[in-house]
């Protein structure tokens, strides 16, 4: 497991998929980059890898916590 050199505790899924959610809010997918996230993360694109096969699964995951978001606050 990857570990953000900020934080004293280690990059995990959900915190890649948070990173993720903040970036697709206001945004398309057409302009979500891995690069975006892990830069954000501070974490290499392969790290993100670990956790997630593809970009589209990355994306597909984060766009379902939004939704749960939405469905959450109605």
């Amino acid at each position: 497991m990857s570990t953000n050199p900020n934080s004293a505790l280690p990059v995990t899924r959900q915190h890649i998929l948070d990173f993720a959610v903040n970036f697709l809010r206001g945004r398309d997918a057409g302009s979500f980059r891995v690069m975006d996230v892990s830069q954000a993360c501070n974490v290499s694109p392969s790290a993100i890898y670990t956790y997630f096969r593809s970009r589209e699964c990355l994306i597909e995951e984060a766009y379902c916590n939004l939704y749960q978001e939405l469905a959450d606050s109605l």
